[in-house]
């Protein structure tokens, strides 16, 4: 599994992420949730998927985002695995509490152009006022 944050200030998790993925099959819904453990608010942390597996370190498809407030998909980005540090790729942030927690819900789909190999799904939350990883996790699945 791909390493963990030096310091895990909150926590990221994937839910119903499938551990197997088709190129050009049917989109895959699943939920990322960031949780603060903590006293402290954060005004503005940011989830981001990535879809990481060798050789290249990366997946071709798109990712979009549900917009809760009007029911509609949004395109995202979801970045390589060796295109540099996650915190530059994180979208706008949303304020999350003390003690709170964020749901959201993707949708992924994959382009034929993939390969078959192991894969991990990483969900990371990013701090977009500091530029900071705060939280990371990683299901393993395979694409093909």
């Amino acid at each position: 599994m791909p390493g963990q944050p030096q310091t895990q200030v909150l926590s990221a998790s994937l839910a119903g992420f499938p551990t197997a993925l088709t190129p050009g099959g049917q989109p895959v819904d699943f939920t990322a949730v960031l949780t603060n453990p903590t006293a402290t608010d954060y005004p503005s942390v940011a989830p981001l998927f990535q879809l990481v597996g060798g050789p290249c370190n990366c997946a071709d498809g798109s990712l979009q985002l549900l917009d809760p407030a009007t029911g509609l998909w949004h395109d995202v980005t979801m970045p390589n695995g060796d295109g540099g540090s996650p915190s530059s790729y994180a979208g706008p942030g949303v304020a999350l509490s003390a003690h709170g927690s964020r749901t959201f819900q993707y949708r992924l789909t994959l382009s034929t152009r993939n390969s078959t190999k192991d894969a991990f799904a990483m969900l990371y939350a990013i701090d977009t006022g500091e530029h900071r990883e705060l939280a990371l996790s990683s299901t393993p699945s395979r694409i093909g």
